[in-house]
């Protein structure tokens, strides 16, 4: 498995760790999605032939505070700037890890779960932080503010 850590903020400072080896300082944040995506096609392609079942975690470093985005989706999104087309990097990535399973043949045998974060980057409002009401229908909860 991966972890990421943005913890000291600078992009020279960020850390990409494989199980307990640190393998990148600092991480090339612009292809991250689309390694872990193969990463994560890969790992799903090896678990075809077998009989036993497996977990796929896929957490992606998007699009909560680090926001970078692979050249080829740079200004994907039209007018939604960096964090529109960090989501549909995020789409692309999805797809491509469904599209894995239905051609190894497991799409019908395995339980896909997407889920949202914890919420918007509070600091970075500028930046994509607006959860867009969907906690409380029709806007923002005092608490939220």
């Amino acid at each position: 498995w991966y972890v990421f850590s943005t913890t000291l903020i600078s992009r020279n400072s960020c850390v990409l760790y494989r199980d307990d080896k640190l393998i990148e300082q600092p991480v090339q944040l612009e292809n991250l999605t689309k390694r872990f995506t193969k990463e994560a096609s890969d790992f799903i392609r090896s678990q075809k032939e077998g009989d036993a079942p497996f977990f796929l975690f896929m957490s992606y470093v998007k699009v909560h505070t680090a926001l970078f985005t692979s050249p080829e989706f740079k200004g994907s999104s039209l007018n939604h700037g960096e964090f529109g087309d960090n989501v549909i990097e995020m789409d692309w990535s999805v797809g491509q890890i469904l599209k894995t399973l239905r051609e190894a043949g497991l799409e019908e045998d395995t339980v896909v779960f997407f889920t949202s974060d914890n919420g918007p980057f509070l600091e970075r409002l500028e930046r994509g932080g607006f959860q867009g009401g969907v906690r409380k229908r029709g806007g923002v909860g005092e608490w939220q503010r």
